[in-house]
């Protein structure tokens, strides 16, 4: 099965992606994407979403999980995992929400620092989800995966900047790179 990960870097707005994207078997988004508005770039299908467990917006999260269907939430921490999933499993509820929810294994940041020999535990909702699909995929591809060449904007689809300290940009450049060169990743420029 074919796997994409769309990425919310500004170039995904470079060319007519949406057909391409929808093309694939798993289409994968994370934390905050937008679709509505950016179709023709962004494509329509999402089967599975990775979110930060620290984006608890209810109007966000419920308007995604309403207008997209099926998917599939995958929550991470880099925090008290435990805590975060009691949470959102609460939130669901309230909301009445019956979509499958996954946990990204707890050993996955180890695995990560260790494949780039570093300490760095501070990896992107996307590296991330990179990871844990290249798990169960021979091959990934990406787009829309730009945010550590320093680039005005963060996201396509909002003003948001990078923010400074969170993550590392050269550590996880190295890291998607590694991955492209052992022929796991496949970018789409």
């Amino acid at each position: 099965m074919s796997c994409i990960l769309v990425g919310n870097g500004p170039s995904l707005l470079d060319a007519n992606y949406g057909s391409l994207i929808d093309s694939y078997d798993n289409v994968i988004r994370f934390n905050r994407f937008k679709i509505n508005g950016f179709e023709t770039y962004s494509g329509l299908k999402t089967t599975k979403w990775y979110i930060n467990a620290a984006l608890k917006d209810a109007k966000y999260v419920t308007d995604v999980v309403h207008n997209i269907d099926p998917v599939q939430f995958v929550l991470f921490t880099w925090l008290n995992t435990q805590r975060y999933c009691t949470e959102y499993c609460d939130f669901f509820k309230e909301y009445n929400l019956k979509h499958r929810m996954d946990y990204v294994p707890s050993d996955v940041l180890r695995e990560m620092s260790i494949y780039t020999a570093t300490s760095y535990k501070s990896w992107s909702t996307g590296a991330i989800a990179a990871w844990v699909e290249l798990r169960s995929n021979d091959k990934v591809s990406l787009v829309g995966f730009d945010w550590w060449l320093s680039l005005p904007k963060h996201h396509y689809c909002d003003s948001m900047k990078v923010l400074p300290g969170v993550h590392d940009p050269q550590i996880e450049k190295i890291f998607f790179d590694k991955l492209q060169e052992e022929g796991r990743l496949n970018f789409i420029c």
